[in-house]
């Protein structure tokens, strides 16, 4: 018999930062709310009661309706023994559930590798939001982030790659094949494994330089044409554009990508980069909270900056 039964979806709202949990499910009844709040407070007209001793704000009105429906919990006195009264290390307690020592675990990835012990499954834990909390971070647990949901896509399969085993053996080749410029050791694992996630669920643009595009194409052997292994074996899972950036309307075209991009690369000289138009101060007007990364052969200062590479 066919099921359209599925499986719970649980959802973690954080509010990081200066979250005051007293004015969000407020004590109004209780004399040593006001009393310890003169001016910070929620006034009691403003307050929709719970009970006879707790209330949300009055903005949180959505929520007392799913409360009275019986499809919210609230927990109180979420804390630890022996505070430190250190915002820093509370905040490393909350994200990874250890307050007798220094943990490197998010408490989030830690149910998900319980989840998926195999790590196979990219989006059994999903963060929307820029960056990935340390509550989801673990090495050998694979995340998926999600910046922007209306341009993230997720490719499940590449031309050229015929099954899921091939698919992971390449990503790993890969892997190795960098693994020596980041070093070793947990860093470096952790970083590796983001990247192989990132491949695997990234939505990945390369611009590359008409009629013949990038000089990778033809290097090494290949069974087509403008296809090298060693140009496959950097750009599998991106999608390609030819762009000829002295023509403005080549330039227009990429002004248009680049608010819907959450990491612009180059690996042009800064002088050269900037001279079409698209250095950080040019990029950053666009997309204020973009990620700029420039791969530079001499850097951006010093003698030798100009140079190519």
């Amino acid at each position: 018999m066919a099921t359209t039964s599925k499986d719970p979806v649980l959802v973690i709202l954080q509010l990081t930062g200066a979250n005051d949990y007293l004015n969000t499910i407020v004590p109004y009844t209780n004399g040593h709310y006001w009393d310890a709040r003169p001016k910070v407070n929620i006034p009691a007209d403003q307050v929709v009661p719970i009970d006879d001793d707790l209330a949300f704000r009055s903005d949180m009105d959505q929520f007392k309706d799913i409360y009275d429906k019986g499809n919210m919990a609230i927990v109180h006195g979420v804390g630890f023994e022996n505070s430190p009264r250190s915002h820093f290390r509370a905040m490393d307690i909350w994200h990874t559930c250890e307050p007798d020592k220094i943990g490197t675990d998010g408490w989030v990835a830690k149910v998900i590798r319980d989840l998926d012990p195999t790590g196979e499954n990219v989006l059994k834990g999903v963060n929307f939001g820029q960056g990935l909390p340390r509550a989801m971070t673990m090495r050998g647990v694979p995340i998926t982030s999600v910046n922007h949901l209306a341009t993230y896509g997720v490719f499940s399969s590449v031309s050229g790659i015929n099954s899921q085993d091939e698919r992971t053996q390449l990503l790993d080749s890969f892997a190795r094949m960098y693994s020596p410029a980041i070093g070793n050791g947990l860093t470096m694992e952790y970083i590796g494994q983001t990247g192989l996630d990132a491949l695997r669920g990234a939505d990945i643009i390369k611009v590359e330089a008409p009629p013949t595009g990038d000089i990778a194409r033809n290097m090494g052997t290949a069974k087509n044409v403008d296809m090298g292994g060693i140009f496959l074996n950097a750009n599998r899972n991106k999608r390609s554009l030819a762009l000829d950036l002295r023509r403005e309307e080549a330039k227009d075209i990429l002004r248009r990508l680049i608010p819907t991009a959450d990491v612009l690369v180059h690996n042009m000289r800064p002088a050269a980069i900037a001279k079409l138009g698209f250095g950080y101060d040019a990029v950053q007007a666009i997309k204020p909270d973009i990620v700029y990364v420039g791969a530079y052969g001499f850097g951006q200062e010093g003698p030798y900056r100009a140079k190519p590479a």
